[in-house]
């Protein structure tokens, strides 16, 4: 009996000694990292689009030769809201904040400038949400000062945030900034343009060439044979373009083209093309990108320059379509 109680005794020492030396190490399950503690009963305000991406806004400005195309929505509109409601009002005020730039850079190992101070104009700097309700009933609304911004040659950002809110109420860490992307691009491309009456170059006065078909039925010889019923076809992904290849180099308006029709259904249609032209088919001139509309009938679909352009060569690449193959039943070049 005095040796079994000896050894129970030992091996309750050694357990002991096991579990010192183990206090130092993490119990199973615990995170190396704890996460910050989130404490219900803090009111916290935020700012939401209520669109995906979460809380990012971007535009496009089109510079033309004529004019700068704004984008056709071109004001802000989101709302401001508390994880709880309070027994009084909250007052939240907004601001352009520049500074916050550097922040997105670092977090995101991007290298956008800042749209420059004062580009943003918030219509509705500050707004209030009534005691026992979530969310601001008057919407934060912001446009741009286009004055300021039509120098941008590259994506540029900037960042709209709460500035102050009421006592008894932090501003949420992580949702607290409107990120405005604002591109600008250079086109001589009419977003909206007719060749309707424009006199239209002899098809026996150009070459037309891909690299991309199905094969005689689907020929790229179709798309100058004058028959609407006869199509070029290719399958997405693989990358197309047409070459137009004149016998001497002309004064160009535009492209014209017909949608494709297969069997009643026109999905197999471009969607984004970029336009570029060449006077030795070396040195080329990107003349812009074009997005054309889904297609509901075989009516001509005109690719119309702001300035004609005087060219031997023209290439119009396929970028992205509606559907897996996407085609044209015919094109030509006006003059």
């Amino acid at each position: 009996m005095n040796k079994q109680m000896k050894l129970v005794a030992l091996l309750l020492s050694c357990t002991a000694l096991f579990f010192v030396a183990c206090d130092d190490e993490p119990a199973v399950g615990t995170k190396l990292y704890p996460e910050e503690q989130i404490d219900a009963n803090v009111v916290k305000a935020y700012v939401s689009t209520g669109l995906y991406p979460i809380n990012t806004v971007s535009w496009t400005l089109y510079q033309t030769p004529a004019e700068i195309i704004k984008p056709e929505r071109d004001t802000i509109t989101f709302s401001v809201k508390l994880s709880k409601t309070t027994e009084t009002d909250v007052k939240v005020t907004l601001g352009d904040n520049p500074a916050l730039v550097d922040q997105y850079n670092k977090a995101n190992k991007t290298n956008l400038k800042a749209l420059p101070m004062g580009s943003i104009k918030i219509l509705t700097p500050m707004i209030t949400i009534k005691a026992g309700t979530l969310e601001s009933s008057e919407k934060v609304k912001a446009v741009l000062d286009y004055d300021k911004v039509s120098d941008i040659k590259e994506v540029s950002l900037g960042c709209i945030s709460i500035n102050e809110v009421s006592d008894g109420v932090k501003v949420a860490k992580n949702l607290n900034v409107i990120n405005l992307f604002l591109n600008k691009k250079v086109t001589n491309i009419k977003m909206k343009g007719s060749l309707d009456g424009a006199e239209f170059i002899d098809k026996t006065k150009y070459q037309l060439t891909t690299e991309t078909d199905f094969g005689d039925k689907w020929s790229v010889n179709n798309l100058t044979d004058g028959n609407i019923a006869t199509s070029w076809i290719y399958e997405s992904g693989k990358g197309a373009y047409l070459l137009f290849s004149l016998n001497d180099a002309v004064t160009i308006k535009g492209i014209r083209t017909v949608p494709f029709l297969y069997k009643n259904f026109y999905g197999y249609n471009a969607k984004l093309v970029k336009i570029s032209t060449s006077l030795d088919n070396k040195e080329w001139k990107s003349q812009g990108e074009f997005v054309a509309t889904l297609p509901s009938s075989q009516n001509p679909i005109d690719i119309v320059f702001y300035k004609a352009i005087n060219a031997k060569y023209l290439k119009l690449e396929i970028v992205e379509g509606y559907d897996k193959y996407i085609g044209y039943a015919e094109v030509s070049l006006a003059k």
